[in-house]
């Protein structure tokens, strides 16, 4: 299986400094926090 990158850019003043990083399942998830002005987070219902 070969190697996969993907690059994103941070929005403005989110907290680097303060993500967390989490491996499970071979699924890594990323989280930084940023304020809530610009978080543009949605809920998507299921089914």
């Amino acid at each position: 299986m070969a190697p996969e990158a993907r690059l994103r850019r941070s929005p403005e003043g989110a907290g680097l400094d303060q993500a967390k990083a989490e491996f499970r399942d071979g699924v890594l998830e990323i989280t930084v926090p940023v304020p809530e002005s610009q978080s543009r987070a949605r809920q998507i219902p299921r089914r």
